[in-house]
């Protein structure tokens, strides 16, 4: 388990503050994964508020188990103190540090997903034995694409996404300058 991750705050930018999701982000949560544009890249379909409910709860109930290695969090706006969007960090079926980040569509184009993906590079770089993390892309998502490529990551070429039956981009960046 990383101890970086087992605090409550994990990592700051200019703009935001990167913590624990917490009960009460439901509401920005809900309005991200709510929205199918949001969601379209990211299993196909807009959740229900249950859905979240749930979702929220499942993520929030891994942050204290032994060896986690899911973890979701909030990016919160400094200056309005509320959760903007969410950045991930977990371990895939190759044992891969990934990356994720969501962002609800009234947040897109504000440089916010550029932001968080170069504060959690700059956490990695920090962390012994974190060498390396990737990112899977559908190839139809531009945006995240150019996120990733701004932000040092580069495309290792294309693999087959067996779960959401489409081919994905994958990126890689890594954490040790």
């Amino acid at each position: 388990m990383v101890t970086e991750f087992k605090q409550d705050n994990i990592f700051d930018t200019e703009r935001l503050l990167v913590r624990r999701l917490i009960s009460t982000d439901i509401g920005p949560f809900h309005e991200m994964q709510g929205n199918i544009e949001v969601m379209k890249y990211a299993g196909g379909k807009a959740n229900s508020m249950e859905e979240d409910i749930k979702d929220l709860a499942y993520v929030m109930g891994c942050y204290d188990k032994p060896d986690n290695d899911f973890w979701v969090w909030a990016a919160v706006d400094k200056g309005r103190e509320e959760c903007i969007g969410t950045i991930a960090l977990v371990k895939d079926k190759e044992e891969n540090w990934e990356i994720g980040f969501r962002l609800p569509q009234s947040q897109w184009g504000k440089g916010y997903a550029t932001e968080l993906v170069e504060g959690l590079i700059k956490l990695c770089e920090s962390i012994d034995g974190l060498d390396n993390i990737i990112a899977y892309v559908d190839l139809r998502n531009v945006g995240s694409q150019k996120v990733l490529s701004k932000t040092g990551f580069v495309n290792l070429g294309i693999k087959y996404n067996d779960e959401e039956d489409c081919e994905d981009y994958i990126y890689s960046v890594s954490t040790r300058g």
